[in-house]
């Protein structure tokens, strides 16, 4: 159909900047505590977070606000970054023959970022760290809302219909455009597959965040599967904060078991 696609890779690219100072900056501090895109400018990528200004809009907000660590900072300055970088890239692009996505990843990293009402945060398998925003625009498309949880494998197939290619077969996705038409579009169970751990940084952390771990997401309940010991975790998220509170007796057996099939 004509259709230029552009993904938030190429969003980053688009929006690039000169690195013009060392990486490391005021207190000395590990490579972690740097944004990904940053680090990726050492080997030749360029990133909207590098350059001078990048700097000098750290020193700016820390005169507006004294008390927050070289690391709130950091991540605050990156975050504006690439709001306002996205924002001079959807300004240039042609919207009559441009698809636009952008996605996370992840959910906010505690403790600079509150997730509430979500549980938990990036790095961890409950929502606030899993579900993230996905926009789309799509030509001729009104704006409109779906809360329908999807993943971004779904981009795929997607962007493919748009631009009239065959999907590939076999492929764990299902293109998103009816959700278009639709707002209360059924993708159906996702899916995720963690067997991994992550190191804790908070006091309710413990020493993991996340440990090796199956999850599955069906409509309006969840299950998390422990790899180690077994246990199943039942949800019923038709409200944000009841994942807080695992569901248990012989009532909610019968959806545990269903969703622990679908596991396997």
């Amino acid at each position: 159909r004509g259709l230029a696609l552009i993904t938030a890779p190429a969003l980053i690219l688009a929006a690039s900047a000169i690195l013009t100072k060392p990486w490391h900056y005021g207190e000395v501090g590990m490579w972690w505590e740097f944004p990904h895109y940053f680090l990726f400018t050492l080997f030749g990528y360029l990133a909207i977070q590098t350059g001078a200004a990048w700097f000098e809009r750290i020193e700016a907000l820390r005169a507006r606000h004294p008390e927050l660590s070289l690391r709130a900072l950091k991540y605050a300055v990156m975050v504006e970054s690439a709001d306002a970088a996205i924002g001079r890239v959807l300004e240039t692009v042609d919207p009559e023959r441009t698809v636009v996505a952008f996605a996370s990843d992840n959910g906010g990293l505690q403790p600079i970022t509150d997730n509430a009402p979500l549980r938990g945060g990036k790095g961890m398998l409950y929502e606030g760290g899993i579900a993230t925003p996905l926009y789309l625009r799509v030509p001729h498309v009104a704006p409109r809302t779906v809360r329908t949880p999807v993943q971004v494998f779904d981009l795929h197939p997607t962007l493919l219909e748009l631009c009239d290619v065959e999907p590939t077969p076999a492929l764990d996705a299902v293109s998103l455009l009816p959700a278009l038409d639709h707002p209360e579009f059924d993708r159906g169970p996702i899916f995720w597959h963690f067997p991994a751990y992550l190191e804790g940084y908070m006091k309710q952390h413990g020493p993991w965040r996340a440990t090796p771990s199956g999850v599955v997401r069906s409509g309006r309940w969840k299950a998390i599967e422990s790899f180690e010991t077994g246990k199943v975790e039942l949800f019923d998220l038709s409200r944000p904060e009841h994942e807080f509170a695992p569901l248990e007796g012989e009532e909610s057996n019968a959806k545990r078991t269903e969703l622990v099939a679908r596991l396997r």
